[in-house]
Order: C-alpha cells, then sequence, then structure tokens
C-alpha cells in the first residue's frame, strides 16, 4: 500500500511539472522570436509527459481530479499550438509547422474534445503562402520581354516548384496551379521566337529550364489535367526560327566587314551565329572562313600600328580583341589553324623584352657602379676601426609608427629617447599587460595652422605630410607616394606647413600601448590606431655596413621583378627570337655578377 502510494505521489509531481511548463513556464517560447519557430524539442517533451501522464492516471481509473486536469491541460496545449502557428514560418520553417500538427495529433489521442485546430489552421496557411506563389507568378509573366525570359522564367520556375512541394496539402489549389503552369508554357512558346533573335545567348539555358520543368513540375498533378512536355516544343520552335535569324546574323557580319568596321560587333555577331547555328552547312562556313580573315588582317593591322606607336594599352585591347576572335572561330566552324591571338602574344612579348632588357642593363650598370662605391666606402671604414670595437653598440634602440600607406617612418630624435625611456619603465615593472600600466602618452609638437581637421588626417608624430616637390608636374603613379605626400587639389595641400614655417605650434597627445605595440592620437578622439615598431640599436659593424646592405637588398628586389616579368615573356617567343632574348638575359645576370659577388 506504502508503494503504490508513493508511486502516485511521484506521478502527481510529474503531473503538477507539466502543468507548470504548459500553463506558466512555455519554455518553447525562448526561441520564438520574430520569424523563429518554437523550440519543438520543448513542446515534444510536454506533450510526451502529458500523455504518459495520462497513460498512468488512466490504468488506475480512480484519480478523477487528476484525469480532469489532465484534459484541460490537453486543451490548453492545442490552443498553444494554434496560436504558434505563425504565417512568417510557412516559407523557411514548415518543417516545423507540420511537426506541430503531429503534435496536435498525438494529444488528440488522449484528449475528450478532439478537434482539427491545428492542422485547419497549417492547412489555411499553406493555401494563402500557395496563392501568394501563383500570383506572383502571373505578376512576373504580365511584364515578360523578349530580352528578359531568362531570368523571368528561372524565378516563375523556382515558385512553381516551390508550390509544387505545398500541393499534396492542399489538392484542392491543383486547378490554379495547372492554369499557371500552362500560362507560363504559353509565354516561352510565345515569346521565344523573339528572344531567338534579341538574345540569342539566352536560348540554351532556357531550352535546360524546360527540360527541368516538365520533370519538376508535372509529376505532382493529376494525369487527367497534365500538359504537353514544354521542352520538345521549345526545340521544335528553336529549330524553325534559329535557322532564319542566324542567316539573317551572318548577312549582317558580311555587310559590316565589308565597310567600316567594328571589332566588338562583328565579334559579338559571330558569338550570336554559333548560339544558333550549332552545325553550318559548308556555303555558311565559307563566308564565315572569309568574314574571318578580314577581321584576323584588321587585327593585325591595328595591333602593328599600336607597336608602332607605344601605344600598349591599344595592343592589350586587340589581344584580348584576337582571343575573342580565335574562340568563336573554333566555336563556329571547329578550326584552330592560324590562332591570331598567339601570334600577338609573340609580337608583345618581343616588343616588351626589346624595351624590358636594354633598360634593365643600363640599371643594373648603374647600380652596380653605385654598390661598388657604397662597397668601398664601408671598406674603408672597416679598415679603420678596431676590430675589436665592431661588435659595440653604435646607435640606441630606434621607434618608427605606420603611416596611412602602410610604410614606417622614425619618431622624432628627441621622442625616440623619451618613448625608450617610458619602454624601459615598462619593462622594469614586469612588462604588464592591464591598461593602466602598459599604456602612456606622450606630446608632439605640430606645426601648421589652426587645430587639426579632417584635411590633415594623415598627419601622424613626425608632422603634416609634406608636399610633393614636383606639385603639379608629379608623374608618380604610385599610391603609396600619393598617401605619403600632398598634391595640389588634396584637401591638405594649402594647409600644409611648408607653405607657412612659421605657422602656428599646437600639441597633440598620443597613447603608447607597449603591450599592443599600438599608438592612438588622443587629440583626434582617439581613432586610427597604428603599429609601433622597437628596432634594437646597431653594432658598429652594422652601423658600417647597413647603407651598402640596404642598396643589395633594394638591388636585388628590383631585379628580380624584372627577370620574372622578363620570364613570362620569354615564355611565349619561339624559336630564334627567343634564343636572342635568352642571350641577353644571360648578359645580365653576367653583368649583375661582379656587384653581387663583391
Amino acid at each position: 500500500m506504502g508503494c503504490c502510494g508513493t508511486k502516485g505521489a511521484v506521478w502527481k509531481a510529474k503531473l503538477e511539472d507539466v502543468k507548470l511548463r504548459i500553463m506558466m513556464r512555455k519554455p518553447w517560447r525562448k526561441t520564438y522570436a520574430s520569424g523563429q519557430p518554437p523550440d519543438i524539442a520543448e513542446l515534444s517533451r510536454a506533450v510526451n509527459d502529458l500523455e504518459q501522464c495520462h497513460g498512468y492516471f488512466e490504468s488506475e481509473g480512480t484519480d478523477r481530479e487528476s484525469l480532469g486536469i489532465i484534459q484541460n491541460l490537453a486543451n490548453a496545449l492545442v490552443e498553444e499550438l494554434h496560436s504558434l502557428m505563425d504565417p512568417r514560418l510557412i516559407k523557411q520553417h514548415r518543417g516545423a509547422l507540420e511537426h506541430m500538427v503531429r503534435l496536435s495529433k498525438q494529444v488528440n489521442n488522449f484528449r475528450a474534445n478532439k478537434s482539427d485546430l491545428v492542422g485547419q489552421k497549417y492547412k489555411a496557411l499553406v493555401k494563402e503562402e500557395l496563392r501568394k506563389l501563383l500570383d506572383s507568378c502571373e505578376y512576373s509573366m504580365s511584364a515578360c520581354e523578349a530580352t528578359r525570359l531568362l531570368p523571368t522564367s528561372k524565378k516563375v520556375v523556382g515558385s512553381l516548384e516551390e508550390a509544387a512541394k505545398m500541393l499534396r496539402e492542399v489538392p484542392e489549389m491543383e486547378v490554379e496551379y495547372v492554369n499557371t503552369c500552362r500560362s507560363w508554357c504559353d509565354l516561352v512558346l510565345t515569346v521565344l521566337p523573339s528572344t531567338i533573335e534579341e538574345q540569342p545567348r539566352d536560348v540554351k539555358a532556357i531550352l535546360e529550364l524546360t527540360s527541368k520543368a516538365d520533370g519538376s513540375l508535372r509529376n505532382c498533378v493529376d494525369r487527367s489535367r497534365v500538359w504537353a512536355p514544354l521542352a520538345a516544343r521549345a526545340r521544335e520552335v528553336r529549330d524553325n526560327v534559329a535557322a532564319t535569324v542566324a542567316s539573317g546574323k551572318l548577312l549582317e557580319l558580311e555587310e559590316l566587314v565589308s565597310k567600316d568596321l567594328n571589332l566588338s560587333r562583328a565579334i559579338k555577331l559571330l558569338d550570336e551565329f554559333s548560339e544558333l547555328c550549332v552545325n553550318p552547312d559548308e556555303t555558311q562556313k565559307v563566308k564565315l572562313r572569309g568574314c574571318i580573315s578580314t577581321l584576323v588582317e584588321t587585327i593585325q593591322s591595328a595591333f602593328e600600328q599600336a607597336i608602332a606607336s607605344g601605344d600598349t594599352a591599344g595592343m592589350q585591347t586587340l589581344l584580348s580583341c584576337a582571343k575573342d576572335l580565335d574562340e568563336k572561330q573554333k566555336k563556329c566552324i571547329g578550326e584552330e589553324a592560324g590562332l591570331i591571338s598567339r601570334s600577338l602574344e609573340q609580337k608583345k612579348a618581343g616588343v616588351t623584352l626589346k624595351s624590358i632588357l636594354p633598360n634593365a642593363e643600363r640599371n643594373v650598370r648603374e647600380q652596380s657602379q653605385e654598390l661598388h662605391k657604397h662597397f668601398l666606402q664601408a671598406e674603408e671604414r672597416f679598415k679603420k676601426t678596431d676590430p675589436e670595437k665592431l661588435e659595440q653598440l653604435a646607435t640606441g634602440a630606434r621607434w618608427r609608427f605606420r603611416l596611412g600607406s602602410g610604410k614606417f617612418r622614425e619618431f622624432q630624435e628627441e621622442k625616440i629617447q623619451e618613448v625608450e625611456a617610458l619602454y624601459q619603465s615598462w619593462c622594469k615593472k614586469g612588462k604588464p599587460t592591464n591598461k593602466q600600466d602598459c599604456r602612456y602618452e606622450i606630446t608632439i609638437q605640430v606645426k601648421g595652422a589652426g587645430p587639426p581637421t579632417k584635411s590633415m588626417a594623415s598627419t601622424g608624430p613626425g608632422g603634416p605630410r609634406e608636399r610633393c616637390p614636383y606639385g603639379e608636374k608629379c608623374y608618380r603613379k604610385n599610391p603609396e607616394h600619393r598617401k605619403d605626400m600632398s598634391h595640389p587639389g588634396d584637401p591638405d595641400w594649402d594647409d600644409n606647413p611648408a607653405k607657412e614655417a612659421d605657422g602656428e605650434v599646437r600639441l597633440e597627445t598620443y597613447s603608447l600601448d607597449f603591450h599592443l605595440m599600438t599608438q592612438v592620437n588622443l587629440t583626434r578622439g582617439g581613432r586610427a590606431m597604428r603599429p609601433i615598431k622597437r628596432d634594437e640599436g646597431k653594432t658598429l659593424g652594422q652601423e658600417i655596413t647597413h647603407v651598402y646592405r640596404e642598396k643589395v637588398t633594394e638591388f636585388v628586389k628590383d631585379t628580380e621583378d624584372t627577370f620574372s616579368q622578363a620570364e613570362v615573356e620569354l615564355h611565349l617567343l619561339g624559336g630564334s627570337e627567343r634564343e636572342d632574348m635568352q642571350k641577353q638575359a644571360d648578359a645580365l645576370v653576367e653583368a649583375m655578377r661582379p656587384a653581387l659577388v663583391e
């Protein structure tokens, strides 16, 4: 008897917990934000627990009060499921809605007042969404033009495929669905001839879409209502219209090449012809060869003129046209003989190398002389220096900050010493990482008219941007140069202290973070965090040779860039021309050897 009482108490406690969850806590609503489904796992747990409680108390048959509570909770749970059927979930979370319908059916298994409120609401939501999809299809088709047939069809087919998935829930909508599908088929067959003429590149994709649609849209419809396959009818229209349109394109191409030739238009006509006529007859191939031959002669003549005038951009444009022409030639008549792009690439490579190698040879000769001069200077200083002192420190640590261009610039000399002292103070504290102990402030004097403004955004601890000495005559296109120095037309050109050397001197405060190795301009609102770097001091030996080493590094890098470009161009050449250019490149390597060996 005691055991039975204990078991009943356990089930009553469980029923009380279920009651709290259903009536008060409703944990499934935690995820029920805008457009998000409820927590299905929590809902399922509540339904299963309530069903288990019903099973126990029903088997006992003596606790009518608990059974009444269960019925009330079942009714409340169905009402809760009904309220959770949000129309916004139908697109992205239809699976969650279907799960809630199944849960309502599970509750009805032990509920006295059985009803299908949840299922009916779900069906109404599906029906409404299905009607919206069909209406959107009708609207898209009503404004479709020949040039928009492909994107319109993609949109319509996507909507119809989504509608087909819902059709099993609302079979009474099948007639409307079939009518919309038939309307799209009629649209394709009606507009396709115009599309073939105005937008031939889209025809292949449209035919593929019709084949796909025949499989995905017709399978869900009753056989008595299904429409004839669209793909076969669309191909028939294509075959009937494409031949006529292709002949018109070829005729237009012949007229174009016989007059003032427009290369881009001619290549476009070739492309459109190839889309319409997959297998041209011999007469058409003869005409195509004649047109292509004229185009080749035109491109070659224009390329020679571009070479003579040194028009590099023109050569590149003509080379792109030649590649397009080669592609269209292969596509139209299946021939690759005499590919024009290959010959133009070789000519361009020859011109480029004839410019690169002599300039590189001249630069190598001049830089070798300069390197030799720096080598002799370093060698002389080495001989005058006591060997035992070469490892001694000659300079203190140097501090640099990054500019907006990405380059680093040294702090002013007096500030380097101040920053180093602050850094050593931080090191003595054990290099703490908290903000209070790793950040220090310094003040920089900046010359210029007026307070800091947006026009002086490039100003750093070294002062505002310097003026380019060439001003309007500056020819440098390097973006880093443009960032580091101001030019006429820049907002800070007129505010630059180079114009007013005796202008107002103002103070700007910077915060240095030695843990993150960054700096922030506090005067400007704490924005534009920039990295800072600390370079250890140089030994006497390093100080003697650092100029020579930097010059050698720069020399090698510039020469590497030249050889990389030359190697690319050499691969395009063939025969004796390549051998001649290779000899020039080898001679350039030999010219570099003395400087590098030294």
